[in-house]
């Protein structure tokens, strides 16, 4: 992962959400210690207790995410619990779409 970090191109932004790659490559000195963590938690207990998904602000991007999550709970047996889950958008998403978005998901809107 660190490689695949040291790689980015600067100021190349990833999608609609507005986090360049420069902003991930100087606060990652911060974060890898969090992002590893939640990584090795995944895989050592093989499910995921606090996970961050980045994604473009895009319908089948969020249907993607919405059958990778229900395909978990039918192999697992364990269910996402959407009370306790959240998503954000970036300021540059309009209303209507984090609406619609978020009802795909049924995720608390912050």
């Amino acid at each position: 992962m660190e490689k695949v970090i040291s790689y980015l191109e600067a100021n190349i932004s990833p999608g609609l959400d507005e986090i360049s790659y420069s902003f991930i490559k100087f606060y990652w000195p911060i974060i890898k210690e969090d992002v590893w963590n939640a990584i090795n938690s995944f895989f050592t207990f093989g499910y995921a207790d606090d996970i961050i998904i980045f994604s473009e602000a895009k319908h089948k991007s969020v249907k993607k995410i919405s059958k990778i999550m229900n395909d978990y709970n039918k192999w697992s047996s364990q269910k996402v619990k959407v009370q306790k889950s959240s998503i954000l958008f970036g300021k540059s998403i309009g209303r209507i779409r984090i609406v619609a978005l978020s009802r795909i998901l049924d995720f608390l809107r912050l």
